[in-house]
């Protein structure tokens, strides 16, 4: 009884044995079941982000009453496999990015918030654009003075230190970062600034980007000759330009805006004819200045400089004989 009991369990363990054996035996090869090594995981073809674009902008001085800032930047996939991109996140409330695709058209908004459930295939080569929607006035007046501000757009490329970099708060992806940089300043505050900026040169209560331009040496068949003075009021009371009297007939002017506002801009456009009489030999100049109402205290004057290249001779001139004597002429060609 006690050989037949014993019989019986190695037969049970023989059973037992060969069913293990089997099943090894069927299993499947380690290949298939271990994950892919980092050999295998680098050899698979990866999307990766490239541009021309620089990605951290200066805005220099940014009226705060000025409106919304926008910038656009162009990105595209120079990688040899897909990009996904992941949505975008921004540093301040008062900025917005917008990713835009074209093949499929989309056009998605981003701000503040962690992107959820998102995402977006760019193909080998694919472009596609960040717009960066900048709001100066979102926190109220009193927000002037520098700023930063950063756009993250999160995608599935390998970090590179460069365009693609690692965020503690964004897993499985990397980040990569546009910034904008400036300084937010008053209404009054960015006038003056743009005025000490462009218009540098004084002449009365009007500044000016020059008071004197030299068209250099004009040929007398060159047609009439134009060149802008673009200027800023800067006096105290509003002001109406009546006339824009010149030193000579052969050159007119008017401006682009006869009633001004403290802080108004405007362009003083002059127009110089090269054969319309008998000019001085070599270099010369005409003025031009600005009449106003009511009258300033100082009248505001610009000069342009030439030289005549005769090159249709004395006798081609419209007044032959009329020499140059310096008369003064309103904006209408009449003389004063």
């Amino acid at each position: 009884m006690v050989k037949m009991s014993t019989g019986l369990i190695l037969s049970l363990l023989a059973v037992l044995l060969a069913v293990v054996l089997a099943a090894c035996t069927r299993g499947s090869s380690p290949e298939t079941n271990n994950p892919p090594s980092a050999e295998q995981a680098k050899a698979k073809p990866q999307g990766r982000i490239g541009t021309d674009d620089a990605l951290e902008v200066e805005l220099g001085s940014v009226n705060i009453k000025g409106g919304h800032i926008k910038r656009t930047f162009t990105l595209r996939n120079v990688g040899e496999g897909a990009l996904t991109l992941r949505g975008a996140f921004t540093s301040c409330a008062c900025t917005v990015a917008s990713i835009i695709l074209s093949d499929p058209p989309v056009s998605e908004k981003f701000g503040m918030k962690l992107p959820r459930n998102w995402s977006q295939v760019v193909k080998p080569g694919q472009s596609f654009e960040i717009e960066v929607d900048f709001d100066p006035l979102y926190h109220g007046e009193t927000d002037t003075g520098p700023f930063t501000r950063t756009v993250y757009l999160i995608t599935d490329a390998p970090s590179d230190d460069h365009l693609s970099t690692n965020l503690p708060i964004i897993q499985n992806g990397t980040v990569t970062t546009i910034l904008l940089k400036g300084t937010t300043l008053s209404e009054g505050e960015f006038r003056t600034a743009r005025a000490d900026s462009l218009y540098r040169e004084i002449s009365g209560d009007f500044r000016y980007t020059k008071t004197e331009y030299d068209l250099g040496k004009v040929k007398q068949s060159q047609g009439i000759v134009k060149q802008e003075f673009p200027f800023l009021y800067a006096g105290e009371m509003p002001i109406t330009v009546k006339g824009t009297p010149t030193s000579c007939g052969c050159t007119r002017a008017y401006v682009t805006n006869k009633d001004l506002r403290p802080g108004d801009e405007g362009v003083l456009v002059v127009e110089f004819d090269p054969n319309f009489h008998e000019e001085p030999e070599g270099k010369f100049f005409k003025t031009i200045s600005l009449l106003t109402d009511p009258p300033l205290r100082e009248r505001s004057e610009v000069r342009i400089w030439a030289e005549i290249d005769l090159d249709l001779g004395p006798n081609a001139y419209k007044y032959v004989g009329h020499k140059d004597e310096d008369e003064e002429h309103d904006d209408d060609g009449e003389t004063n």
